[in-house]
C-alpha cells in the first residue's frame, strides 16, 4: 500500500490529507481562529455534582461547563501523588486520551473505573474542589467538553500515564515475542509511580529510543504539576501541539511515501521537528511550491466535496445517502441504475459489499462518530450477510478511532458504533441552514401562500394609512392571488387600497409590508 500526506496551509485553515492507494482516507481541517482542544489539560472547579446520572460538571474557563463522568475520575485513594483527583491511572492495554492515537489499546475501559465501580460521585468530588482534567472529547454544539482525571502524555513511541505503574503494549503489535520484549524494556526504564504504554510506531525500537521518550515526557509531567501548584481555577495548563507537529508525531512513520507542504515557514519547521525523532525520514518531506493550488494539484478538492455530500455514488452505479441526525447517522444504500448480470441477489451482494468498503472509507473520511446505522439492500442468503459484515470490519482494520460492528439484526440492518473524539468533517465545514434550520426541507407553497394570508387579515393598520403593498415570492403570488377578492374586501371595509407585487429575492415563507 502507498500512503502520501498533503498538507495545505491557508490563512484560515491548515489542511491535512491522507491518501492511501491514490484514495483519500482521511482528512484533519482546522481553523487557525480556532485551535483543537482535546489532549489540553485543565485545573477546573467542580460546580456541581449530580448524584442521578453519576457525575460532575467542571469550569475549566470555556464556554460550557466540563463534564465529568465518574468512570472518567481517578478514586483519590488510589492516587499517591495528589490530594484530590488529579494525574492519572491506567491499564495494561488502554489509555482514554490515547485512542485517537492509537485505537488498537483496546477497549478496557472499564478496567481504569475498576476502583470507582462501587462508589458515589459524592464520594470521589464535591462542589467548589479544585481539579486537574484533561479534555477527550471536544465541546458539541449544546454539549461541554467531556474530561477525565485520568491524564495521559503522548510522545513518539510511549505514553505516560503519572499515577500509575502498570505497562502495556498497543494491541496492534501482534508477535507475542515482540510485546514481551517491549514490556521487558518499560518494566526497566518506567520511572516509579509512572506507567507506560508502547505505541505502535515503538515496534521494533530499542531502549535508547524510549529513554528520550520517557525523560521528556516526565519532564513535562513533572512541569504541569507545578504549574497546576501555583495557578488558580479555571486556567489552562498545557495545550497539546499544533495540528501539523501534532499529526507528524501521531501518524508520520516509514510506511508514508512522501509529504508534501506547500507553506515554507511551516516546511522547514516540520523538517526540524522530525528530525529531532526521526531523521531517517526527513527526506521524505517535500516543499510544494508549484503555482497550481496543492489540493488542486493532487486531485483533492472533488473528493473532499465528495466528503459532505449528502449522496455518493458506488462504481457500479448504486449510491450511498447519508442522513445526520441528533442522536446517530443513518446510511442507506442502494442498487441505483445497476442490474448486475445473474440474478437479483448477486447484483445485490456485489452492491452491497462494494458499499461497505466505501462506507467504511466515507465514516473515515468524514469522521463520524457515535451511532451509525447502515441500511443495506435486503439479501436472502445468510452467507451473503456474514460476507458483507466481514468486508465492513475489515475495511476498518487501519480506522484509528475504536469501532463495533455488530451482525445483521432481524430488522435487517448493521449497527455500529465509532468513537467520537471532536466534531465531524460535515460540522467542520458546514452550518445548518437558517431557513429550514436544518431540516432540509421548506414549507409547501400553498401553506406558506395561507401563513400569510392569514397574517394580513390579523394586520392592524397604521395611523394615516391610506393603503398597503405586500410583496411575495414568485411562486407564493399565484396562490395569493386566488384569495386576492377575500383580502380587498377585508381592506376596503378598512378604507385601505391593497396591492400585490413580487420578488424573487424574497423567501417564500416571508411577505414584505409597505404602508403608504
Amino acid at each position: 500500500m502507498t500512503r502520501n500526506m498533503y498538507i495545505n496551509v491557508s490563512p484560515c485553515f491548515t489542511r491535512i490529507a491522507i491518501v492511501e492507494n491514490d484514495i483519500l482516507t482521511e482528512l484533519t481541517i482546522e481553523g487557525k481562529s480556532s485551535r483543537r482542544l482535546m489532549g489540553n489539560i485543565y485545573k477546573g472547579r467542580v460546580t456541581n455534582v449530580l448524584a442521578g446520572i453519576q457525575a460532575a460538571f467542571v469550569d475549566i474557563g470555556l464556554k460550557r461547563d466540563a463534564f465529568l463522568y465518574i468512570h472518567d475520575i481517578l478514586d483519590p485513594s488510589r492516587d499517591p501523588v495528589q490530594e484530590g483527583p488529579g494525574l492519572v491511572d491506567g491499564s495494561d492495554e488502554f489509555s482514554e486520551a490515547d485512542l485517537e492515537l492509537d485505537s488498537e489499546l483496546g477497549g478496557t475501559a472499564e478496567a481504569l473505573a475498576e476502583g470507582v465501580r462501587e462508589k458515589s460521585i459524592h464520594e470521589l468530588v464535591q462542589p467548589g474542589q479544585k481539579i486537574l482534567v484533561q479534555i477527550t472529547r471536544e465541546p458539541m454544539e449544546m454539549k461541554g467538553a467531556r474530561v477525565t482525571t485520568h491524564i495521559t502524555l503522548p510522545g513518539r513511541y510511549l505514553v505516560l500515564m503519572a499515577s500509575s505503574e502498570h505497562v502495556g503494549v498497543s494491541k496492534r503489535i501482534e508477535s507475542e515475542q515482540e510485546r514481551t520484549r517491549l514490556k521487558q524494556i518499560l518494566e526497566d526504564i518506567r520511572p516509579a509511580d509512572s506507567g507506560l504504554i508502547v505505541r505502535t510506531a515503538a515496534e521494533g525500537m530499542s531502549s535508547r529510543e524510549f529513554m528520550k521518550d520517557v525523560a521528556y515526557l516526565s519532564r513535562l509531567c513533572q512541569q504541569i504539576r507545578d504549574d497546576a501548584d501555583r495557578t488558580a481555577p479555571p486556567a489552562l495548563i498545557y495545550h497539546d501541539l499544533d495540528t501539523i507537529p501534532r499529526v507528524m508525531r501521531d501518524q508520520f512513520d516509514e510506511t508514508f511515501e512522501r509529504v508534501f507542504i506547500d507553506s515554507p515557514d511551516e516546511y522547514h519547521a516540520c523538517r526540524e521537528f522530525v528530525g529531532a525523532f526521526a531523521p531517517e525520514l526527513i527526506d521524505r518531506i517535500r516543499l510544494y511550491d508549484r503555482a497550481t493550488p496543492l489540493f488542486e494539484r493532487f486531485n483533492l478538492e472533488q473528493t473532499l466535496e465528495e466528503a459532505i455530500a449528502r449522496r455518493v455514488a458506488l462504481p457500479s452505479g448504486g449510491y450511498l445517502i447519508f442522513d445526520d441526525t441528533e442522536a446517530m447517522t443513518v446510511i442507506d444504500v442502494n442498487t441505483g441504475r445497476y442490474a448486475g448480470k445473474q440474478n437479483l441477489e448477486e447484483t445485490v451482494l456485489k452492491t452491497n459489499l462494494e458499499a461497505a468498503e466505501i462506507i467504511a472509507r466515507q465514516i473515515r473520511l468524514r469522521d463520524i462518530g457515535g451511532i451509525i446505522v447502515i441500511d443495506f439492500i435486503d439479501m436472502e442468503l445468510p452467507a451473503n450477510r456474514t460476507n458483507v459484515v466481514e468486508r465492513l470490519r475489515n475495511s476498518f482494520l487501519l480506522d484509528r478511532s475504536k469501532v463495533n460492528i455488530s451482525d445483521f439484526t432481524q430488522m435487517g440492518l448493521v449497527e455500529m458504533t465509532r468513537k467520537r473524539l471532536k466534531k465531524s468533517l460535515s460540522r467542520t465545514l458546514l452550518q445548518s441552514c437558517p431557513i429550514c434550520h436544518g431540516s432540509g426541507k421548506i414549507t409547501a407553497p400553498q401553506v406558506a401562500a395561507s401563513n400569510i394570508i392569514d397574517a394580513l387579515l390579523n394586520l392592524k393598520p397604521i395611523p394615516h394609512a391610506h393603503g398597503l403593498k405586500v410583496v411575495v415570492h414568485p411562486t407564493i403570488k399565484g396562490f395569493i392571488e386566488k384569495m386576492k377578492s377575500l383580502l380587498d374586501d377585508h381592506f376596503r371595509t378598512m378604507q385601505l387600497d391593497f396591492f400585490l407585487g413580487e420578488d424573487e429575492r424574497i423567501h417564500r415563507d416571508q411577505h414584505q409590508v409597505t404602508w403608504f
